[in-house]
């Protein structure tokens, strides 16, 4: 199972950069989080959301940014969510 993970988690990190489709909508593989794993996926222009500062004033578009889990919560398959992601 060890190296089932190793060969995931290698697959995972060459996805980082790439263009993927999650719902309709474009984004980025922005990173991986090994210990879970995860991958971080973030659109590439900033949606109507706007991100407030530090004082609770809104002034920053943020772009949407989306926690894939991996696998299942038994981490014996694929989480339905990363089954639905499609590589560009």
């Amino acid at each position: 199972m060890m190296a089932d993970m190793e060969l995931l988690l290698t697959q995972l990190h060459n996805m980082i950069g790439s263009k993927v489709s999650f719902h309709g909508t474009t984004y980025s593989v922005i990173e991986v989080i090994d210990d879970i794993p995860a991958i971080i996926i973030q659109t590439g222009t900033p949606a109507s959301s706007i991100q407030a500062d530090v004082h609770g004033r809104a002034r920053k578009h943020s772009r949407e940014v989306v926690t894939l889990m991996v696998l299942n919560d038994d981490k014996t398959d694929f989480n339905t969510d990363f089954t639905e992601l499609n590589i560009l």
